[in-house]
């Protein structure tokens, strides 16, 4: 009886984090600039694209974000306005890459339904835990689109990497991109959703699956904001903190 009245807390933990883990990524206020123009962008936790509230990425959890000009001219953007992260002017016309994400931490489920930021030997009565890390990339444009910056391997250890500039494509096109995982392509699941498609939690418009390449194609059905997303999870390395490793890429980007 004991057994089962653990097991049974252990599957609502694992239902319950499946469900409540928020996505993380990028949204520009403009995802296309004039020249001079300077980014602005805030880094939404939510379930629900574009987000509909204004619950965001604490800035002490976050990675250093990077911009990467159109001729792969790298920086820091560590501007910040309350919630909003904003860069210098831009004056060199092309496609950018802002790539961002969090420092990863311990997620511990608890048998009477808490949630504890704590791995799960520092805590008394843990159901699950997970160990979490985040990838986020964001392409704008500066008056016109073009350059390399758009697919640049960049190192994150789960990595979306579009094969075409999605600034220069129009909607009925297809947007190949490629997905790696520790610098190898990964065969695996990719959403892909569109702002106005639902306003329904985790709801994605298409779920595709990239090849032994690690290589997916996205139809692009309807103009505007874009978001994929994709997830790798296995057991974590020390079974005493966590039960599980995750880890979440997500690219946003626009079809005009």
């Amino acid at each position: 009886m004991k057994k089962r009245i653990v097991f049974t807390a252990l599957l609502i933990a694992t239902a319950f984090i499946s469900a409540s883990a928020h996505d993380m990524w990028i949204a520009p206020e403009s995802y296309n600039l004039k020249k001079g123009e300077a980014l602005k962008a805030t880094f939404p936790s939510a379930h629900v694209f574009p987000a509909t509230d204004k619950e965001y990425v604490k800035k002490d959890t976050m990675t250093d974000t990077t911009i990467i000009t159109p001729k792969g001219k790298s920086g820091k953007v560590s501007s910040w306005k309350e919630d909003t992260l904003q860069s210098r002017k831009l004056n060199e016309e092309g496609t950018y890459l802002i790539v961002s994400g969090n420092n990863g931490g311990f997620y511990t489920k608890t048998t009477d339904g808490k949630s504890e930021r704590k791995p799960k030997d520092e805590v008394s009565n843990a159901a699950k835990g997970t160990y979490s890390k985040k990838f986020t990339k964001s392409l704008i444009s500066v008056g016109n689109a073009g350059g390399s910056a758009f697919s640049k391997v960049t190192g994150q250890a789960l990595e979306i990497i579009p094969l075409e500039n999605p600034a220069l494509l129009k909607t009925g096109d297809q947007l190949s991109v490629k997905v790696l995982l520790n610098g190898k392509p990964y065969e695996t699941e990719l959403n892909a959703t569109y702002d106005t498609y639902s306003k329904e939690k985790n709801a994605f418009a298409q779920k595709v699956k990239t090849d032994s390449n690690g290589v997916g194609r996205i139809k692009l059905s309807n103009n505007g904001a874009w978001l994929l997303r994709t997830v790798n999870k296995v057991p974590y390395s020390d079974p005493k903190k966590a039960d599980e490793q995750s880890y979440t890429a997500t690219l946003t980007f626009s079809i005009r």
